[in-house]
């Protein structure tokens, strides 16, 4: 024969594991939630700042504008940077990079569109460098057959 008791005491083990269950996640949603709300809010400060260092707007000599052209950065420290572009043609343009620091631009690979347009680029140093000996990066940021250059300090 089964024994009540040992149901009943199994039954309320289930319910207090239950209850705790969703008291830790009824306070672990609001905190994760906060916490991703607080770094897209970095984010966009950051980028927000990359913009307002853009002066002036490109021209058709000049057809790239970068918020910054150069950086001192930290190993594995990112920083952000936009680049603007005057697109003087009727098709649209994506934005790359080459040098010897390429590999540390990250961006969406969208096409220019528009009269003037801006990429959002994550510039990020790598933790371990190709030559440990070296401080001085340098990349160009190429849109079309339009260049710019990018001077990378890693400290």
């Amino acid at each position: 024969m089964m024994q009540k008791k040992g149901a009943i005491e199994f039954s309320m083990t289930t319910i207090i594991v239950v209850i705790i269950g969703v008291i830790i996640l009824a306070i672990a949603i609001p905190w994760l939630t906060g916490t991703l709300r607080q770094a897209g809010g970095l984010t966009d400060a950051a980028f927000d700042s990359a913009l307002r260092q853009l002066q002036g707007e490109p021209t058709p000599g000049e057809p790239i504008m970068l918020s910054q052209d150069s950086f001192t950065l930290k190993r594995g420290e990112q920083a952000a940077l936009v680049v603007r572009y005057l697109n003087q043609g009727a098709s649209g343009k994506s934005l790359s990079f080459s040098g010897e620091a390429m590999n540390w631009f990250k961006h969406d690979n969208t096409q220019a569109k528009g009269q003037i347009y801006d990429w959002r680029v994550v510039v990020q140093a790598p933790n371990s460098l190709p030559d440990p000996n070296k401080n001085t990066y340098f990349a160009r940021a190429e849109v079309g057959q339009d260049t710019i250059p990018i001077v990378i300090n890693v400290e």
